[in-house]
């Protein structure tokens, strides 16, 4: 297409030039903000994934320091708070279970 003035140009001529140049201009701006949107959505991608990863961090840091604090001594102390004081009624590691009730 050869460059003309606008000038030279029909009236309906004109107007189709008007409105191709417009149509790009609109264009351009919905895939610029296409693009901010897609960088938005991108970045709150990435926000969110770095704070599942610093909970998962806290809760294994407060795990490991439940597990450390643990020892044999409290183990068997909270069973015994646990205990409502009746004898089982079901023994045996494997099988056979014997049912003592009986």
């Amino acid at each position: 297409m050869e460059w003309t003035k606008t000038s030279d140009l029909l009236p309906q001529e004109y107007v189709i030039v008007e409105t191709k140049i417009k149509g790009k201009e609109v264009a351009l701006i919905a895939a610029e903000q296409e693009k901010e949107k897609a960088t938005i959505v991108a970045e709150q991608k990435k926000i969110q994934a770095e704070g599942e990863a610093e909970a998962m961090r806290i809760k294994a840091e407060a795990n490991a320091k439940v597990v450390a604090s643990l020892t044999g001594e409290l183990i068997e102390k909270q069973k015994v708070e646990k205990w409502n004081g009746s004898v089982p009624t079901v023994q045996g590691n494997a099988t056979p279970i014997i049912d003592m009730r009986k």
